[in-house]
């Protein structure tokens, strides 16, 4: 596969370091706020962290105009969701494919509806990511990236695009089962971001507190056995397993969820924690610990 024409939804932390790399090889525009797409055209794009790399990828504030890419990134914030497949139709072309790295359990069963059938791949990555300010970003920890097909076949598009994303430094893996890969991202993620936006505290402190690792096997017991009603085979140990490394992969970052509360910004909680207790809710399931974290942080968000 050749240089691919890329064009990035969503360039905040995330959208912003994958796009940034893949402008490496690849022709790539970012679709981000007018202030970080000002000093990225005016000074370029800076990668600081565990990733050193200055890089001048296009950037816009809109997606009017642009033309359908062979893949487009969608990175904006889950709450965005149902906009950002309103903003991608135009974009999809018969030979796109869209490929989502959100946060959030309901967010690719949204895009799914929104977008033709068969132009959505699924993903998830751990990569950790601040947003220091417009033009820069930090890469705060090397973590791990999956795409896949919604139906679980194998195909050429996924494998060709993890080979591109890894020959641009992010290692891919293709999964064939992608909606169980995102369901039990969303239970790490709802036990990591919430528990860090309120503790103010960098991921790593998850790992190393004996009582703090007791609350993630809690969030994980919890969300897992929603995931089951759900009919994902998720255990609490798998689960709990992966957001223990994903703590270590990333003890230095600071949660999105943290960086928005800092920001005075809405979080994505009603994804995370919301969404294990509705589901939970439907199922009988009951939900105390992720009840209790939904209402602290939505508490945080009132006053922030």
């Amino acid at each position: 596969m050749g240089p691919l024409k890329v064009v990035v939804l969503g360039a905040g932390a995330l959208g912003s370091l994958f796009g940034g790399l893949l402008s490496k090889k690849h022709d790539v525009i970012l679709v981000g706020r007018k202030a970080h797409v000002q000093a990225i055209n005016s000074k370029g794009l800076q990668i600081t962290g565990v990733t050193k790399l200055r890089c001048k990828p296009k950037a816009v504030t809109s997606t009017k105009g642009l033309k359908a890419p062979d893949l487009l990134l969608i990175a904006v914030k889950a709450y965005d969701t149902a906009k950002a497949a309103r903003q991608a139709m135009p974009l999809v072309g018969q030979d796109t494919k869209v490929l989502s790295f959100q946060n959030g359990i309901t967010t690719l069963g949204i895009l799914e509806k929104g977008l033709p059938e068969g132009s959505l791949l699924g993903g998830w990555t751990s990569h950790g990511v601040t947003f220091v300010k417009p033009g820069v970003v930090k890469h705060a920890g090397i973590g791990d990236t999956v795409i896949g097909e919604l139906d679980g076949r194998e195909s050429y598009c996924p494998s060709a695009f993890a080979h591109a994303l890894a020959s641009c430094s992010i290692k891919t893996r293709v999964s064939t089962d992608i909606r169980r890969e995102v369901w039990l991202m969303g239970i790490v993620n709802s036990a990591i971001n919430p528990l860090t936006a309120i503790l103010r505290c960098e991921n790593g402190t998850l790992r190393t507190d004996p009582g703090l690792s007791e609350v993630v096997r809690s969030i994980c017991a919890e969300a897992s056995e929603v995931a089951r009603a759900e009919g994902y085979g998720i255990s609490e140990d798998e689960a709990f397993g992966l957001a223990m490394r994903i703590a270590r992969q990333t003890s230095a970052n600071r949660s999105s969820m943290l960086q928005d509360l800092e920001r005075g910004r809405k979080t994505e909680v009603d994804f995370l924690n919301g969404a294990v207790c509705e589901l939970g809710s439907r199922h009988g399931i009951e939900t105390p610990v992720n009840a209790a974290l939904l209402a602290l942080i939505k508490s945080m968000e009132s006053k922030a």
